[in-house]
């Protein structure tokens, strides 16, 4: 051992806050005690460099007690989280029956059981250290479909009935036709029958005024009785027309027209 090392330990130990800096040089000691031990004996070493054979042990094997994000012994920082609720944060963002559960619904549900305590941003830093490629849930704008597209007026027509009941409380049925790709009203009936012949005379009429017979188009209607009939007659009658009906031949609603209807009695009719 050299003559330096021992001027540089009696410095130290006349030093204030000589535990302090121990601390400090704590790898350095216990590498210089591991160094000389065989040759002069542990008791000897850490006596000679003012520590017990207890604090060797305990600083040898403190890489047990780093705090996992910030590599700072939580004897140091108390105020750090413990280590049964770290690994109660591991267990939670890696359980695979929430894949695709976001970080704040995690914390909160968290909370509800009563697992662990603390603050969002807390958790949110061990959530992202021990599950940094979690995969994050699907935004809700990219789950909705695209709904029904025509490429040019007249391709795809909607067809509906809307019931209005004026004053007299009557039932007066609303017939519409509305374009697709313009959401342009084609055709539209009022009268107080719900019947199949007056929406083919309302699809007549908007074939009329826009020469649609020779047309190639789909005619998307509900289940519906008044879309039956004489409107499947007119169907089969012309081998370029197609009737599709909504939620069953397609997937989506008859929405576009169903929007005219609640435009109509709302912003035109009921006044």
């Amino acid at each position: 051992m050299s003559k330096s090392f021992l001027i540089m330990l009696a410095i130290v130990n006349s030093l204030e806050h000589k535990n302090h800096y121990l601390f400090e040089q704590r790898i350095s000691i216990v590498n210089v005690i591991d160094e000389f031990k065989d040759y002069f004996g542990l008791e000897r070493m850490t006596k000679l460099l003012s520590i017990n054979t207890g604090r060797y042990y305990t600083w040898k094997f403190m890489n047990n007690c780093v705090h996992p994000l910030r590599e700072v012994c939580k004897r140091i920082k108390t105020q750090q989280l413990s280590f049964g609720e770290q690994r109660i944060i591991k267990s939670i963002v890696t359980d695979t029956k929430y894949p695709n559960w976001g970080i704040s619904n995690l914390y909160y549900n968290m909370l509800e059981e009563g697992k662990a305590f603390m603050s969002l941003e807390s958790f949110r830093k061990y959530a992202n250290f021990y599950a940094p490629k979690r995969k994050l849930p699907p935004k809700r704008k990219n789950r909705h479909r695209v709904g029904i597209r025509a490429s040019k007026p007249f391709e795809k027509l909607h067809m509906d009935v809307t019931i209005y009941r004026p004053l007299d409380n009557t039932r007066v049925y609303i017939y519409f036709i509305v374009d697709n790709f313009s959401r342009k009203i084609l055709a539209w009936k009022a009268s107080l029958k719900l019947r199949a012949d007056i929406s083919f005379d309302n699809l007549k009429q908007a074939c009329i005024d826009n020469d649609l017979f020779d047309n190639n188009t789909e005619l998307i209607v509900d289940g519906g009785s008044e879309n039956k009939g004489a409107v499947d007659g007119f169907i089969l009658s012309h081998e370029n027309w197609k009737k599709l009906i909504a939620q069953k031949d397609i997937i989506f609603s008859n929405s576009i027209v169903e929007a005219v209807n609640k435009i109509m009695k709302r912003a035109y009719i009921d006044f």
